[in-house]
């Protein structure tokens, strides 16, 4: 490699080039990409291990956004779907609390099925349902839902992730509460 500098009137060109080299085959092999950690190759296939979740069986993962939730449970050390939940018709209920005048409809709605959302986790807890929570929610659903958890579920809680997930892969939900 050559390196040319010139001063022209207080201005610094800096000019690269580049020269030939020639490698050896080893130093030309090490060069070459090596697959993502957990991703094995065989007969040229990736071939991806099944997740190892650290959690206990039947740990109850809840998924969600401001407009809908996925549920799924801890089986055989990956996670297996569990059911989804929507807002459905949210005429008859509202936020909890009083809400500020200058808040949307969508910001209401979202409220409103934060308030949703927290009342299943308690009556899920409370029929016994689940010994462990793992709840993953975007920042601002988790910032709505956290304050109106019930003492029983938030003993439950064993993660909580403030992350947007629930358009993702369940490899991806998997490696995000796996870390």
């Amino acid at each position: 490699m050559t390196v040319c500098i010139s001063l022209c009137d207080s201005l610094v060109t800096v000019g690269i080039s580049e020269e030939k080299v020639a490698r050896s085959p080893a130093a030309e092999r090490s060069r070459q990409p090596f697959p993502p950690r957990g991703v094995k190759y065989l007969n040229n296939k990736k071939e991806f291990p099944l997740s190892n979740l650290s959690f206990p069986e039947d740990t109850f993962v809840v998924v969600a956004t401001g407009e809908e939730a996925k549920t799924f449970r801890v089986k055989g050390g990956s996670l297996e779907h569990d059911g989804d939940w929507t807002p459905g018709d949210l005429a008859d209920q509202g936020p909890a609390g009083k809400s500020p005048s200058e808040q949307s409809p969508r910001e209401s709605m979202e409220a409103t099925f934060s308030k949703i959302i927290a009342e299943r986790l308690y009556h899920h807890a409370h029929k016994g349902d689940f010994e462990r929570l793992i709840l993953v929610a975007d920042p601002d659903t988790l910032g709505e839902i956290r304050p109106l958890l019930h003492q029983e579920v938030t003993d439950k809680l064993v993660l909580e992730q403030a992350k947007t997930l629930i358009n993702s892969p369940v490899e991806d939900i998997e490696k995000s509460i796996s870390q």
